[in-house]
């Protein structure tokens, strides 16, 4: 009612004014009350007003004593800021409106609150009207990227904060790394939406000083779906153990803490596996875990080295050992647990008196150098799945059939020397990267001899009455290790044996 009677009166005050610049004009002037009236109005320093158009802002070019003035409600904010422009000794509030709905802000607003999303867009394009404008704080995320970008870049000299929750300090939108550890579980949609819009995020950590977590593993991998790119600290109690979702290797040792987790255990693990994004290994030392249970886990989870300790015979190794050497004591069923290393490269199980079997191999398809000589071996097809053997000694042992390497395609060095039963060599004759060959005491017709020697002239060979490892293959004419046998000997440790039976 008030701007109403104001707009009546100031347009009465126009229209004097017009009629007085006509009768001056024509001589004739207004009365003295009149004219006292209009000055008056004129001399006013502050006045309230509400504009729509330039044609309305004439007026006030009359005002020459205004000190302030109020144009809220106008929404001619391109003319308004050109009055400001032009009388910058007066100190003009106006709102600005940001929605359909009435929502306004105040021009000379320092701090800004926006509950809207759509409020980012709306006061980005109306920047030329907040020249005060400090801080802007968004409390709800259904703005876009670029809806935000076009924000940041209308306002560089303000800071753009984030509201995740009444009960997380407000955070800048370009933080490398914030604290969500007091966010609570009804926060945590909003938060994923604001978390998707921080593209510098590195690291947000998630638990309090105390130690304590608000979240579920579920309502974590919320927010870590939306920043897929950052590390999140979110720590817990696992198995007498403080585990971190930003570790990248975890260590079960019940060696060192007594604390065993058992079959069941294992479940508690796999809760937490989908919130460890970072992780890329964890062993598991006598947890008092069945194999079959670790093997499960590790196939469940294959971007993960899943390693554990086993036990075979006497002698013990990790699942994700590159060698293994253990001559002596070991039978078939002792050998039985080799089959969880399955990143095997090197194996000497030589000399074990009562080894039948190599079921195992078929689970080592990186098997590089494999020594089975001098054991009771009778059948080598386990090694189908080696297909990157490259040396195999099986010398002194039952094996009567080699078909199986055929498939073995890069094998260089083979000695089936003193294999009495081995009569057939043919299923070498498609391995031309074949170098040696030793097959003394060799039960194969000297016709098959001839025949492969001419099938593979760059191969040598031995067909010798001599020793299973005699004629140079270890050694040569001067007592010198050969170059293959010097690698072996480096890789088993050969010189200090003793020490290096397997425990790796």
């Amino acid at each position: 009612m008030f701007m109403k009677k104001l707009c009546l009166k100031l347009i009465m005050l126009f229209c004097l004014s017009v009629l007085l610049t006509g009768l001056c004009a024509c001589g004739d002037g207004l009365s003295r009350e009149e004219r006292n009236a209009l000055a008056e109005e004129y001399a006013k320093t502050s006045l309230r007003l509400k504009v729509d158009g330039p044609e309305d802002l004439a007026v006030l070019e009359n005002y020459t004593q205004l000190e302030t003035l109020d144009l809220s409600g106008s929404t001619c904010y391109g003319e308004i800021e050109a009055y400001i422009s032009s009388h910058p000794s007066v100190d003009v509030t106006y709102t600005v409106v940001l929605d359909s709905n009435g929502a306004v802000l105040e021009n000379k607003v320092q701090n800004a609150l926006l509950d809207k999303g759509l409020y980012v867009a709306s006061l980005a394009e109306n920047s030329s009207s907040f020249h005060e404008l400090k801080t802007i704080v968004i409390s709800s995320p259904d703005f876009t990227d670029d809806e935000l970008s076009k924000l940041a870049a209308a306002f560089p000299a303000s800071e753009i904060l984030f509201r995740f929750s009444p009960d997380v300090p407000d955070l800048p939108y370009n933080a490398t790394e914030i604290d969500l550890s007091a966010l609570s579980p009804e926060y945590v949609e909003n938060a994923a939406g604001f978390l998707g819009k921080m593209p510098a995020l590195e690291r947000v950590n998630m638990t309090a000083g105390d130690g304590t977590d608000l979240l579920s593993f579920t309502e974590l991998r919320i927010l870590q779906d939306a920043a897929p790119d950052a590390v999140f600290d979110y720590r817990f109690e696992s198995f007498g153990k403080t585990i971190s979702t930003a570790d990248e290797d975890i260590v079960y040792d019940a060696l060192s803490n007594c604390v065993y987790i058992y079959n069941e255990g294992m479940e508690q693990i796999r809760e937490m596996m989908p919130c460890m994004t970072r992780l890329k290994s964890i062993f598991f030392q006598y947890c008092e875990v069945d194999y079959d249970v670790l093997a499960q886990f590790r196939a469940d989870y294959p971007d993960v080295d899943i390693v554990w300790r086993i036990n075979f015979g006497p002698y013990s190794c990790r699942t994700d050992t590159e060698r293994i050497f253990a001559n002596g004591s070991l039978d078939a069923a002792s050998c039985y647990n080799l089959r969880y290393c399955n990143k095997v490269k090197y194996i000497d199980l030589g000399h074990n008196d009562y080894l039948t079997s190599i079921d195992f191999a078929a689970f080592m398809p990186d098997l590089e150098i494999g020594i089975f000589a001098a054991t009771s071996l009778y059948d080598i097809s386990p090694l189908a799945n080696c297909r990157k053997l490259r040396y195999l000694e099986i010398f002194v042992t039952n094996v009567s059939d080699i078909s199986v390497l055929a498939n073995c395609t890069e094998l260089e060095q083979l000695n089936v020397s003193c294999c009495f039963s081995l009569k057939d060599l043919s299923p070498l004759y498609g391995l031309t990267k074949l170098k040696r060959v030793w097959n003394n005491y060799s039960s194969v017709p000297q016709a098959k001899q001839n025949e492969i020697r001419t099938l593979l002239p760059d191969c040598e060979f031995s067909f010798t009455k001599g020793g299973s490892t005699d004629y140079g293959w270890r050694y040569d004419d001067y007592g010198n290790m050969t170059e293959y046998y010097a690698e072996l000997y480096e890789i088993f440790g050969y010189e200090n044996f003793r020490d290096n039976i397997s425990w790796w």
